[in-house]
């Protein structure tokens, strides 16, 4: 307990404005990477999916890519990026729907940071993006919801686990065929034949 109340107060020091020690990094780059990830270290204890985790994890991601994906800081930082990507990857793929349009866009920026990490690190994030099938999700979930951004990327469709786009147009009918009466035959020979056994029912009893 005393862990997650000194957690709570070190939060509200960086975001929340009301807190009376409130007192975020301001203008300058490292200090607040540092501060941040400190935090994360401090309170390794909080799961990854916990909401306070997951707003200090995605304002260092901001961070590093302020400036772009392709900008100074974004090329410098592509490792570390990409791995809280992945990290911000994993507990999406724990707790959203399994072809949510969240991942899309995930999928898609964690590709496009992955290009600037040196090979050695971005075998190792490869690899691990296949855990818990994390990446098959991501990448169904990219082709089903912007698929012109997955042949942008060169994302490998292969064998997606979900039945093909449906084709535009209106949907295939499967009801009767359109043509006269067919579709309210039934219908009046139910009322001619209802009609016709009162007839005879009236006439029986006359």
């Amino acid at each position: 307990r005393r862990l997650l109340t000194r957690a709570s107060r070190e939060y509200r020091s960086l975001f929340d404005a009301g807190a009376e020690d409130y007192d975020p990094p301001t203008n300058d780059f490292e200090a607040t990477v540092v501060r941040l990830t400190s935090f994360r270290e401090r309170n390794g204890v909080l799961d990854k999916a916990n909401v306070v985790m997951q707003r200090v994890r995605r304002e260092i991601i901001a961070a590093f890519l302020l400036g772009g994906v392709d900008g100074e800081v974004g090329r410098r930082c592509a490792a570390m990026a990409a791995a809280l990507l992945l990290e911000e990857m994993f507990v999406t793929n724990e707790l959203l729907p399994i072809l949510s349009p969240v991942k899309a866009s995930q999928y898609a920026r964690f590709l496009r940071v992955l290009k600037n990490v040196p090979e050695k690190d971005a075998f190792s994030l490869r690899r691990d993006v296949k855990i818990d099938g994390c990446e098959l999700w991501h990448r169904n979930a990219l082709w089903l919801h912007d698929p012109s951004e997955a042949k942008r990327l060169n994302v490998e469709e292969g064998p997606r686990n979900m039945p093909a786009r449906p084709v535009p147009g209106l949907p295939p009918r499967t009801g009767p065929r359109p043509v006269p009466e067919a579709c309210c035959a039934v219908c009046i020979g139910i009322a001619i034949g209802g009609a016709a056994a009162n007839g005879g029912a009236s006439a029986a009893a006359g």
